[in-house]
């Protein structure tokens, strides 16, 4: 008992106050590398805290089920939401928001949230249409689930992927999917300063671990695992499932601004260091295409993603050719490297591409929560073109239907984080053509 009251105290009190610009961060430390207060989450009450969270409209409907964890509310990842879901007209990117609120996902509206990982927002976002080929009318769809992780979280209507029963391509049961299958909300893991990652709670993590402005561990202190994500041993118990993970987190840093749209060669970048796609195959056997850190890319490939700009230009620098919706990993754990390249177009940062014998990674093409596409691919892998005409592909945009795909073309812009149609070339192939123009 002692032990375990050591821990929680060694972890609140090493997690400090921290300012960051934008409040892109929690305040009063949460979350910053340390567990944070327990009543941030917990309740004894069984009940949702009158203030203190982004959302309490729902509290009066709180399921009294004591199995639940004694959680703020109905299920790990509805307390998760609590906080970070935008509030009701919150529409614009800001701060911690992963999810945009129900209310405001009506027809033909967009989610709003931009974090490098996705809005799940998308889940709710379903299309269907018909094309005639070959003089038959065929129909298409993109089913909500398909954009996304389906996360389990209740209270606030996200339900489990109903035709994928386990992570493709593994065993992760789709029933028990939620925030903390990923993410260890007690901030056990944490980086020490040769890079390596412990659980050994005699090592204070002084301060989050995933922002360009967080602290450097040191061999006295410890800072929090990126994206608070969890490591080797890992089985969420509250989630009741038999996985085990056998990979540690990956090293990456984030601007501090990092929730925003991207405007014309404005990317975000997130500094992608080692072991990303490694991690995901604690849920999921790798993708036919090579990643991780055995996937290196070619000298002949490096040179094809840094002159690529669009369809029929290739006329691209390497000191301006990186694109978020085409990332990659850079293959160190040099966490000051890492803080160098990390930025966006008003945050300083690297927007440099990839050198020969870095990492082809999982997001390299697919985003981490959800997106506006199915498989969560950062593009449209299911049509032609992502711009026609020099316009973003819409039902009231001209585009064919099948190009379309029952989708408007704000919601189509919205998907590609804002950015204008001429950020692209007037008729706009796939992405795949930044590393394989030339295959």
């Amino acid at each position: 008992m002692i032990k375990h009251l050591t821990v929680i105290i060694s972890l609140l009190f090493f997690a400090p106050s921290v300012s960051f610009p934008g409040g892109e961060q929690f305040p009063n430390g949460f979350h910053n590398g340390g567990i944070g207060p327990c009543e941030g989450c917990h309740s004894k009450t069984q009940k949702v805290p009158e203030s203190g969270s982004a959302i309490t409209a729902a509290k009066d409907t709180l399921s009294s089920d004591a199995g639940r964890g004694m959680l703020n509310g109905q299920d790990p990842g509805s307390t998760c939401l609590i906080c970070h879901t935008a509030p009701k007209g919150q529409k614009q990117p800001s701060g911690y928001f992963v999810a945009t609120c129900n209310e405001d996902l009506a027809a033909g509206l967009s989610p709003g949230q931009m974090t490098p990982g996705g809005d799940f927002g998308w889940l709710r976002k379903s299309y269907h249409w018909a094309t005639l080929d070959a003089g038959k009318i065929k129909d298409g769809e993109s089913p909500g689930e398909r954009h996304g992780h389906n996360i389990v979280a209740s209270q606030f209507s996200y339900n489990p992927d109903s035709s994928n029963v386990t992570a493709p391509g593994g065993v992760f049961p789709s029933g028990k999917l939620t925030c903390t299958s990923c993410h260890d909300p007690h901030g056990g893991y944490r980086m020490l300063s040769d890079g390596s990652f412990s659980t050994n709670s005699a090592i204070p993590a002084i301060a989050s671990g995933s922002y360009k402005s967080s602290p450097l561990p040191d061999t006295a202190h410890a800072i929090g695992s990126y994206r608070l994500l969890a490591g080797k041993g890992y089985s969420p118990s509250i989630s009741d499932s038999s996985v085990v993970f056998t990979s540690d987190p990956p090293t990456a840093v984030a601007p501090d601004k990092y929730n925003r749209a991207e405007s014309k060669h404005r990317d975000t970048r997130v500094a992608y260091g080692s072991d990303m796609s490694e991690w995901c195959q604690n849920c999921h056997k790798p993708h036919k295409h090579p990643t991780g850190n055995a996937a290196k890319i070619t000298p002949s490939k490096s040179k094809e993603y840094n002159s690529y700009i669009a369809s029929g230009d290739i006329s691209g620098l390497r000191s301006s050719s990186y694109s978020s919706l085409v990332p990659f990993e850079v293959g160190t754990k040099d966490y000051m490297e890492l803080k160098r390249l990390a930025g966006n177009g008003g945050e300083g940062g690297d927007m440099s591409g990839p050198l020969a014998g870095e990492n082809i990674i999982c997001l390299t093409c697919h985003r981490a929560h959800a997106g506006g596409w199915d498989s969560i691919t950062r593009w449209n892998t299911k049509a032609d073109l992502i711009v026609y005409d020099g316009k973003f592909p819409g039902i009231d945009s001209g585009a064919p239907t099948y190009i379309a795909q029952g989708r408007t073309s704000a919601e189509t812009r919205k998907a590609y984080y804002d950015r204008p149609a001429d950020s692209f070339a007037v008729f706009q192939r796939g992405l795949c053509s930044k590393c394989h123009a030339k295959d």
